[in-house]
């Protein structure tokens, strides 16, 4: 099966968030230049994460709002695929 690259990207936000919120400054600008895309497609991406309630975006920076076990029900989902 196929995943697209909106999934793809969308699970790379997420882990780069979650794995540098608190060393760095999680910005479009920053995930761009980790997934090698342009900010523009990040920053849709982020929103569409918003609006699913999986990431709170403020000006500047991205925070993971999700926690512990739900990290890897997520990381579980995404293997599973």
């Amino acid at each position: 099966m196929q995943i697209s690259s909106r999934f793809t990207i969308a699970i790379h936000i997420l882990t780069a968030i979650d794995t540098f919120q608190n060393d760095y400054k999680v910005t479009s600008d920053f995930l761009g230049g980790s997934v090698n895309v342009n900010p523009v497609i990040i920053r849709r991406t982020m929103q569409a994460l918003k609006g699913a309630g999986l990431i709170e975006v403020k000006r500047g920076t991205a925070v993971w709002l999700l926690q512990g076990q739900w990290i890897r029900l997520l990381y579980w989902i995404f293997l599973m695929q």
